[in-house]
């Protein structure tokens, strides 16, 4: 017997899946259906026979697997929903109950046409084109590729840059690329080793901003990181690795980890030490699980760097069941609307439960998005998400990210490309 209370609806939601951590597997059906209300102390519990009122039903489930039902039609919109889920007799399967490691979740998805709308365009699946463990021309892969339009006139070789880091010896190095079909890429030079999740950005003047998460060994945690941010003064600067100025951030949040930036540009003058930028990320906090932040740098100078938590995001998804970690995000905007797709992973340690939701910043709203490849599932980390011109004027979707090889189909492990053509 389950309930839940659900809130914040404005009418029935678009899709509402309950999920359960299988702790003694089945080979047999099992079935979901509504109840009336129920005490928990209650000495005879309610017992429906299994072919009355179900709502939804799967075949079998696994140990150390999460089995889940679509029970759209048992919310009707906020208030207490009690459900039921019966099996056979001679074969039963048991769950994580609400006390454990992996409590039950009704991930609830709000009815909103716009965000839909933008949820079904994400689905790599129907993407007009597809590629899998994508590579540079030197054979490096193109880990946690995040892409701008190449700035006119600065003798960019390509449309659009790329910045992207690859496992090489056992260290992480991030590289520059190019590319004129954002499909395929050129490698231009390394940025930096012990160094990955870049996110860059042009500015005025002709230069670039980059910013890493930095790792370094650490004989207590084997290896802590924080934010670096550097300014490249032109693309020349940038591909041979010369920066004109660094900021290293330390960490304030959290003791070992503070990474996954992602750059936005408030203000920019003549030099670094002109501007203001607001970076997001993610921190390790209480070295268990990462959580979401952001902070305010003003002119490249350290000491102003005083980031804070971002409670408004983290109760969203702990709330939707997230016992994981929170981590990398892409923020986009879809019809004037404010979205971020954000990396989320439903239980802590667990890769194969990695999955992008698509959370909606103006109404503090997520939704877990259905995302298969051609093949399959994935289990997905490292969203990229943004909107470019190709070389006809037409709107491109760019959607790229990290498959890890727990949840993936066969050959579709590795950082993928999918490609939406708009119109």
């Amino acid at each position: 017997m389950l309930r839940f209370r659900v809130a914040g609806l404005s009418g029935r939601p678009a899709r509402a899946v309950l999920r359960l951590r299988v702790t003694d597997p089945t080979f047999e059906s099992l079935q979901v259906r509504t109840v009336p209300a129920f005490a928990e102390d209650a000495a005879s519990p309610l017992i429906l026979l299994p072919s009355l009122f179900a709502v939804a039903k799967v075949a079998g489930a696994q140990a150390g697997t999460w089995v889940q039902w679509d029970v759209t039609r048992a919310v009707s919109g906020n208030g207490d929903v009690n459900l039921q889920v019966s099996g056979p007799l001679i074969d039963p399967a048991r769950f994580s109950s609400r006390e454990g490691a992996h409590a039950p979740q009704l991930v609830v998805t709000p009815d909103d046409e716009t965000a839909v709308r933008f949820a079904t365009l994400l689905d790599p699946a129907s993407a007009d084109s597809f590629d899998a463990d994508v590579r540079d021309n030197l054979g490096r892969t193109l880990d946690g590729l995040e892409v701008i339009d190449a700035p006119p006139g600065l003798g960019v070789p390509g449309r659009f840059i790329g910045v992207y880091h690859s496992l090489i010896g056992g260290v992480f190095v991030t590289h520059v690329a190019t590319s004129d079909d954002l499909r395929h890429w050129t490698h231009h030079g390394d940025l930096d080793a012990h160094a990955s999740q870049a996110s860059l950005v042009s500015v005025l003047g002709g230069g670039f901003v980059l910013t890493v998460e930095r790792d370094a060994p650490d004989a207590q945690y084997v290896s802590t990181s924080n934010i670096v941010l550097r300014h490249y003064e032109s693309w020349a600067a940038i591909t041979a690795g010369s920066f004109s100025a660094e900021a290293n951030l330390p960490r304030t949040l959290a003791p070992t980890a503070e990474g996954t930036p992602e750059l936005r540009v408030l203000r920019w003058g003549a030099t670094p030490a002109e501007s203001q930028l607001e970076i997001t990320f993610h921190y390790l906090k209480h070295i268990e699980v990462d959580r979401q932040a952001a902070g305010l740098l003003t002119n490249f100078d350290p000491a102003t760097w005083t980031p804070q938590p971002v409670p408004l995001v983290n109760d969203v998804f702990i709330a939707l069941g997230t016992r994981g970690n929170l981590g990398d995000r892409a923020d986009v905007l879809f019809e004037g609307r404010r979205f971020a797709v954000l990396e989320a992973q439903s239980v802590r340690a667990d890769f194969s439960t990695w999955r992008w939701y698509l959370y909606d910043r103006d109404r503090n709203e997520a939704r877990l998005l259905a995302l298969h490849g051609p093949a399959g599932p994935f289990a997905l980390g490292n969203p990229s998400v943004r909107a470019f011109t190709d070389a006809e004027g037409a709107t491109t979707l760019f959607v790229s990210g990290y498959a890890f090889s727990q949840g993936a189909a066969f050959g579709e492990a590795g950082q993928f490309i999918a490609l939406r053509r708009l119109g």
